[in-house]
């Protein structure tokens, strides 16, 4: 039973208590009360001590209630991991992406300026297949080096091997069995994969709605689109990054049309503004709550108020994670030059 928490992205980075204690702030961290760069910088200069032993994650003698708890117990710092290897990914491909900004559409992008939808649909299979292929050779180093004699290991080694045992007994266990159901083979590119799918789905998708909200108001232009969507990006992203993945895949699935990429229905969006007049993009809240009680009469969510100290947060890098700025920010520069300047300008 997983209980909701919908935070917004402004307000999930969490500012911290002044301790120097790496493995005390994680424990304050699990309780919402310090920002988790103290954890991540800790892992990466080698102060911060896991709170599990690597006998408890390989050998556990627990009932499967005893293992959830442990599961959950662990997101923080199993999520911390997950973001200093979502980043070590993504600056493996810094040269192939600032590549990738000066083609243009008749070079190695594959399509036609049909509209700019199919451009931007073009672009989120392009860059979504980049980053996996990335991944997949990113996992292949990384397994190579823990073949290696353990004295010969790393910092870096330790971590990744310890988020590869935090993994396995989570599937060991039974901890994400509802999740290895419902999206297939669960290992440590899997889960990364489908957090960067999730993302990348949300951030073109954005892109493509914006343009379909302006064309149902009778007006639309290349500024416009650019500035709803800078917008609006904030609470988009925060809203899933909000969410467990067992409520984010359906979610994601209710909000969009079927087909080949991920189309946001419109029916489900309004134009709207936020307190300073700007222009951005809402859920309708109305429908998130049908899904919502959807997903509680299956157990997989439980409505009930929550506090905001909870421990039962997602800590999603998204929340926290430069690299996801960085890919949204190069996103929208591919989107731009290639789609939203096929848009006419403003008058």
């Amino acid at each position: 039973m997983i209980e909701l928490v919908v935070a917004s992205l402004d307000t999930a980075h969490t500012k911290s208590s002044q301790t120097d204690n790496p493995t005390k702030q994680l424990q304050q961290l699990a309780s919402g009360r310090v920002d988790v760069d103290p954890v991540i910088e800790a892992m990466k200069n080698g102060t911060f001590q896991s709170s599990f032993s690597d006998e408890q994650l390989e050998h556990p003698r627990l009932t499967s209630k005893e293992a959830e708890k442990l599961w959950n117990e662990m997101k923080v710092e199993r999520n911390s991991l997950l973001a200093i290897f979502i980043e070590e990914i993504w600056k493996s491909f810094a040269e192939d992406r600032s590549e990738m900004l000066s083609l243009t559409d008749d070079e190695k992008i594959h399509t036609i300026k049909e509209s700019p939808e199919k451009t931007i649909d073009a672009l989120s299979f392009i860059t979504k297949r980049m980053f996996y292929e990335k991944l997949l050779s990113w996992r292949e180093r990384r397994n190579k080096r823990l073949s290696q004699p353990l004295e010969m290991w790393d910092r870096s080694d330790f971590l990744y091997s310890k988020y590869i045992k935090m993994v396995s007994f989570g599937v060991k266990t039974g901890s994400i069995a509802k999740k290895k159901e419902e999206f297939g083979k669960t290992d440590e590119v899997t889960l990364i994969s489908r957090g960067i799918g999730t993302a990348s789905d949300a951030v073109f998708g954005l892109f493509g709605l914006t343009i379909q909200l302006l064309e149902k108001e009778g007006v639309v232009d290349r500024e416009s689109v650019k500035e709803i969507v800078r917008n609006s990006y904030g609470p988009f992203i925060g809203l899933f990054a909000s969410l467990h993945i067992e409520i984010a895949a359906p979610m994601l699935d209710g909000l969009t049309m079927p087909g080949d990429h991920k189309h946001f229905d419109t029916t489900h969006f309004v134009l709207g503004r936020d307190r300073s007049g700007r222009r951005k993009i809402d859920v309708d809240h109305e429908f998130i709550m049908k899904v919502l009680r959807e997903l509680e009469k299956k157990g997989v969510v439980t409505l009930e108020p929550f506090s905001s100290n909870t421990s039962d947060t997602t800590w999603c890098p998204a929340k926290y994670s430069q690299v996801v700025r960085e890919y949204f920010e190069w996103c929208f520069a591919l989107v731009d030059k290639l789609a939203f300047s096929q848009l006419p300008q403003k008058s």
